[in-house]
């Protein structure tokens, strides 16, 4: 029994390491990172900056609530359960604008490419369905930006989500990120080893968001760690 829990506290406790290290050090490394204004910013390598979208032709209609943007993304979620109780939402389709943000701040202008690895924290979000949509009773506007083909599948999801998150023009954003020149143009995008940070409020929403989902695995974790410890204390 005592090798057992031995066993159970080296695997849980590297476990747990695994998967704090990288949102951690993330946390970590931006406040490590000083703010730079755009003009003054390397010719490449990690950078934080403060800056506001412009107001001009790269400005759209976002394709559901149709709200003036240079920025949206939309998204289906389902509810996933196990249980009557215990569930989660998980996304089963992503759509978003094509073209890249364009900020400025009073030195300069800087370009931000946004994709795959690029983490958006968007306050001006609408989830268009509630928890109560099912795809048959969506309208022809949302699925028309929706995956085409044979959607009947959906239904079976049970609970949907269609939410649709906007960047509006002249609206400040803080992002930190690795940037690189070309020439004259300053330009930050994300990649596999260098995730991209975008939020539409400051550095600390930034870091309570970040800190929040690490609080979250914490206590998973320690729920775990309890049952596991009690079922090989006290099981036979």
């Amino acid at each position: 029994m005592i090798l057992t829990a031995i066993l159970f506290n080296v695997v849980f406790w590297a476990i747990m390491f695994f998967l704090l290290y990288i949102p951690v050090r993330r946390i970590m490394r931006i406040q490590q990172t000083p703010i730079t204004l755009i003009a003054k910013s390397p010719k490449a390598g990690t950078v934080k900056i403060r800056g506001r979208t412009f107001m001009n032709e790269e400005v759209k209609n976002s394709p559901i609530s149709n709200k003036k943007c240079v920025y949206w993304d939309v998204e289906i979620k389902y509810y996933r359960s196990s249980s009557k109780t215990i569930g989660s939402w998980e996304s089963v389709s992503f759509d978003q604008s094509s073209q890249p943000i364009s900020v400025h701040d009073k030195t300069g202008s800087a370009t931000i490419m946004t994709g795959e690895w690029a983490s958006l924290n968007i306050t001006r979000k609408d989830n268009i369905t509630k928890a109560q949509g099912r795809w048959d009773n969506l309208d022809t506007k949302i699925k028309s930006v929706l995956p085409q083909g044979n959607t009947k599948w959906l239904n079976n999801l049970g609970r949907l989500h269609v939410i649709e998150r906007i960047i509006q023009p002249k609206e400040d954003l803080f992002i930190y990120g690795r940037m690189e020149r070309q020439g004259d143009q300053v330009i930050i995008k994300p990649s596999e080893g260098s995730p991209l940070e975008i939020t539409d409020g400051n550095e600390q929403k930034l870091l309570s968001n970040l800190y929040s989902n690490v609080r979250g695995k914490i206590f998973v974790g320690l729920l775990i760690f309890i049952g596991g410890m009690w079922l090989i204390l006290y099981m036979k």
